[in-house]
């Protein structure tokens, strides 16, 4: 039998520059790495059936869009494979009306919101305009699932029939009703960023979001009392949605309050900013890669048979 230390399931080219870096991180601990794409999954699959192939840990992103790699979780079952991602809490991190009820139980501060049911559970809108009132206008439009970097999201809502016309995009989905929160401005910097949980680490970004544009956080920026809040809503957050690995965006108004504005990012971009204007700054997404294998090198449950220091290296 083959086995792999490490076995990555990607149906996106995007990630590939990620996966490279993660691979190479691997290497350099001496631990292997297996790639699962479209082109070999059918293959993968049996050898595993077969006993040819097997991993001591397995990293799938691709299974949320596409559902024949969930066949990898059935084969690998019987096999003690330490799984990075956990996709019943992916789901539940993923509805994010789910995670602003648990973040207000939690004392995570959040923009007003309402919730509507989808528009087949309730085709009729329970709202009137008075209700609005408590958001301000515009405010934001947004569904509860069916969202990620900005689809289906309405910046500029501001009127019942807004709400009305936006929910048939996603007729199966709840929709959030929010408060726009406004960041402050100094030195020509807004206060909103991006922040990684990253295996117990944070990792906090400037993140502008009308340009999309990252800027890794310098010491003389001067946010050392901001961070350690930021660690503190990070964990706290880990600790609703259980995920080693998510995103979410933090921003900070006038009053010096910090808002957590989009929940959980259960699946982050991980596109380089070399290749991409509104990718992550490449030494993040390196220091993110490794932290991810140190933390799977930390939990793996390695077979003591002979020749494993030979499979290790490969």
């Amino acid at each position: 039998m083959e086995l792999y230390s490490i076995g990555i399931a990607t149906d996106c080219s995007l990630d590939y520059d990620f996966f490279a870096i993660m691979e190479q991180a691997a290497r350099v601990m001496g631990l292997s790495t297996y790639m699962v794409r479209p082109h070999n999954l059918a293959e993968t699959i049996s050898r595993i059936r077969d006993k040819e192939l097997n991993f001591l840990a397995f990293y799938d992103r691709a299974s949320d869009t596409s559902p024949a790699f969930l066949d990898l979780y059935s084969v690998l079952a019987d096999n003690q494979v330490l799984y990075f991602v956990n996709l019943d809490l992916q789901k539940t991190a993923s509805d994010k009306s789910i995670m602003h009820k648990q973040f207000i139980t939690n004392e995570i501060n959040v923009p007003k919101t309402l919730i509507i049911p989808a528009l087949n559970r309730q085709p009729k809108l329970k709202l009137v305009e008075q209700d609005l009132e408590m958001l301000s206008r515009p405010f934001v439009l947004k569904p509860a699932v069916n969202t990620g970097s900005g689809i289906g999201v309405h910046l500029d809502a501001n009127t019942l029939t807004d709400v009305e016309e936006k929910r048939q995009e996603f007729p199966d989905d709840d929709y959030l009703l929010q408060q726009k929160i406004i960041p402050k401005e100094y030195d020509a910097k807004r206060f909103w960023f991006r922040v990684f949980y990253v295996c117990g680490s944070i990792i906090g970004n400037w993140w502008d979001n009308n340009s999309h544009r990252y800027q890794p956080i310098a010491d003389e920026d001067e946010l050392s009392d901001d961070i350690k809040r930021f660690n503190i809503i990070l964990k706290r957050m880990h600790d609703i949605c259980g995920l080693q690995f998510f995103s979410t965006e933090l921003a900070i108004t006038e009053d010096n309050s910090i808002y957590a504005i989009d929940y959980v990012n259960e699946i982050c971009d991980m596109r380089l900013q070399s290749k991409y204007y509104d990718g992550i700054p490449d030494d993040v997404v390196k220091n993110i890669a490794e932290k991810i294998v140190e933390y799977l090198e930390r939990h793996l449950n390695i077979p003591s048979t002979p020749g494993f220091s030979e499979f290790k290296t490969k």
